[in-house]
Order: C-alpha cells, then sequence, then structure tokens
C-alpha cells in the first residue's frame, strides 16, 4: 500500500504512482486509483496507477495480485498463431505473421491495450495452411503505447506490440 500526502495548496491531477511488484504473468486488483499501465519488460512488473490528489488530502493506494493471466490456455495447440510482427515497434503499420496447420475461414484480429480492454477489433481474410502475412494499420484512436494482438476464439498466446505516434 502506498499514502500519498498532498500538503499543498494546489492539486495534482493525473498524478502517476509507480508500484514495483514480483515478477511473472499476473492480474492486479488496484483500489484507491486506475491501473494505466503494467511493464513486464524488466525483472519486476511495473504497475502505473493514475489517481488525482487533491490539496491537503491523504489517499490511500494499493495494487494486489488478483490471480495470474491465463498465458497458454492449458497448453492446447492452436489451429492459428501470430508467430511475429514487423516493424515492432511500428509507426503507422506492421506485417503480421499468422501460421496455421490448416486454412481457416472467419479469423478475427482483436487488439487490446494493456487494460484489458478491446480497443479494435479486425475481420481477416481467409487464412491458408502455413504461413500467412497480413498487413495491420492501427486505428486512429490509438494512441502510443504498448498493445496485444490476439486472435479470437484461438488458444495462442497474445502477441505483443507496440505503438509509436
Amino acid at each position: 500500500m502506498a499514502v500519498a500526502y498532498n500538503g499543498q495548496s494546489q492539486g495534482f491531477e493525473n498524478a502517476l504512482l509507480k508500484f514495483n511488484m514480483p515478477p511473472g504473468n499476473a492480474l492486479y486488483t488496484v483500489t484507491g486509483g486506475i491501473l494505466e499501465q503494467v511493464d513486464r519488460s524488466d525483472i519486476k512488473n511495473v504497475c502505473y496507477v493514475r489517481v488525482n490528489l487533491l490539496p491537503s488530502i491523504t489517499r490511500y493506494v494499493s495494487v494486489k495480485v488478483s490471480g495470474v493471466a491465463n498465458e497458454d490456455a492449458l497448453n492446447v495447440p492452436s489451429p492459428v498463431s501470430i508467430a511475429s510482427c514487423y516493424p515492432n515497434p511500428m509507426m503507422k503499420y506492421t506485417q503480421l505473421e499468422i501460421t496455421g496447420e490448416k486454412a481457416v475461414f472467419g479469423s478475427v484480429l482483436e487488439v487490446y491495450n494493456l487494460k484489458g480492454q478491446k480497443v479494435q477489433e479486425l475481420n481477416l481474410p481467409a487464412l491458408n495452411s502455413g504461413v500467412n502475412r497480413v498487413t495491420y494499420i492501427p486505428s486512429e484512436q490509438l494512441g502510443s503505447g504498448i498493445y496485444y494482438f490476439k486472435l479470437k476464439d484461438s488458444s495462442a498466446k497474445p502477441y505483443r506490440f507496440t505503438l509509436v505516434k
């Protein structure tokens, strides 16, 4: 738990608190703020929590592990998976390499932010068996940040990418 005291006569809107958490693929529950981002790229996870600090107010904020993210759903092989995307980080577009053992029709590519909110969904063309290349152009509404590609109704692991605008 963090205790943030603002002894100033001025408030601080959208202050960002940084919590160092144990490494791993954990899900987090935040009280007293809004979880903005989880950075898992280092030896420990870093949770960034946004709070509004009003003048002369004490704010209590906590981040707790609420479970473990399902990274590979029971190790069941998926008929299709995202093998790579290049360039990553991307600016205007990226080329996805999607592989599969057999042809698949009606696949949907979902894009999630770090809060786990779906921010974009795209219907993919028919995918042949083997390697398929699909160009992804991000929605104009997406800002710079870290996102995840996921194939809907697939047990394949989500693919992390970075968007730079």
